[in-house]
């Protein structure tokens, strides 16, 4: 009996669990039907999320296009880097390019300078080795010349001409006769009683060699490029130079005892020849006043004739002086000599 009721309360539960189970589910069968409206706004979300999601996928597509281009996407990633990396240094040696573009400027001027140094160091070699410079290094000079022109050349000309006492005609047979010898080749081209001029040519260079005669003087010799006329002398001076040269030879009277003369009567044989007659006294002479071409500077030297005065003391400074003396006969009762 025990045992037929103990079934009894089982068998009475299980059914009541059947049932209630059964509405359970059923209400859970109907319930998220009902309830998941709310729920359904969710896979709205999920849309949403999907459609984030599909950015997902269109990244993963450029992911799939890069990498069906991944041999360029390895090459471009590597110019980006290098090329930030030649962006950088290209920046850097633009600047230093540029300065040294300043420099090299600046430095090839210079450069320049000792190229031209070098240049006019090597033209004067040029020149030196030129045979049209050098081939009139052997011209003959004229024996016993002085360096000069009697002072009467201008100053440049005066440094490279050469004088001598001898006259003209002297100096023009001696360079006719040494010239070919010397293996030069001349032709007179001026010819004049005072001036000749050679034209000279040896090794393709030509110059000319000029002679002007000066009287009581001597020759004036000068080989320059271009003839020299007589208008170059400065003859206004020479006059002058003549008066000092002249008058430093008397002043060298002193030494022999010169003395002015007083009394024109007592030492003049002819004392009318050389002053006017005194107002004062008709026998003898003013000394203030000399007859026209004298200056009155009379000067007496005792002791010695007039011979004997020329040949020992004028006629060596005269000469030396450029004066030629020669006799112009008597005057005043003695000899007069002219220069």
């Amino acid at each position: 009996m025990l045992l037929l009721q103990s079934q009894k309360v089982l068998r009475l539960p299980s059914l009541r669990i059947l049932a209630i189970s059964l509405g359970v589910h059923s209400l859970i069968l109907f319930l998220p039907y009902g309830n998941r409206p709310h729920k359904a706004a969710s896979p709205q979300p999920q849309k949403v999320r999907i459609s984030t999601i599909s950015p997902a996928p269109q990244k993963n597509s450029v992911d799939s296009e890069l990498s069906s281009y991944p041999p360029q996407s390895p090459t471009t990633p590597i110019p980006t880097p290098t090329a930030k990396n030649i962006s950088s240094p290209v920046s850097s040696p633009v600047t230093p390019s540029s300065l040294p573009r300043t420099t090299p400027i600046s430095q090839p001027s210079p450069q320049e300078l000792p190229i031209e140094d070098s240049l006019s160091v090597s033209t004067p070699e040029v020149v030196s080795d030129n045979p049209r410079i050098d081939s009139f290094d052997d011209f003959p000079k004229y024996p016993n010349t002085q360096p000069g022109s009697f002072d009467l050349l201008p100053a440049d000309q005066n440094q490279v001409s050469q004088q001598t006492i001898d006259d003209l005609s002297k100096v023009s047979l001696y360079f006719e006769q040494s010239l070919p010898a010397y293996k030069y080749q001349f032709q007179l081209v001026i010819q004049e009683d005072q001036r000749k001029v050679y034209q000279v040519s040896k090794g393709g260079l030509v110059k000319y060699l000029t002679l002007i005669f000066q009287p009581n003087r001597g020759t004036i010799i000068l080989l320059a490029n271009v003839p020299i006329n007589l208008s170059n002398l400065n003859t206004a001076t020479i006059a002058d130079q003549l008066q000092i040269s002249f008058e430093q030879v008397l002043v060298e009277l002193k030494n022999l005892g010169a003395s002015r003369i007083d009394i024109p009567e007592f030492y003049f044989t002819q004392p009318e020849a050389f002053y006017s007659p005194s107002v004062h006294d008709p026998n003898t002479y003013d000394i203030q006043k000399p007859r026209s071409g004298f200056d009155g500077n009379f000067i007496l030297i005792l002791k010695q004739t007039p011979e004997q005065l020329f040949d020992s003391f004028f006629n060596p400074r005269l000469s030396s002086k450029g004066f030629t003396l020669t006799n112009a006969g008597t005057y005043g009762g003695g000899n007069s000599l002219r220069s």
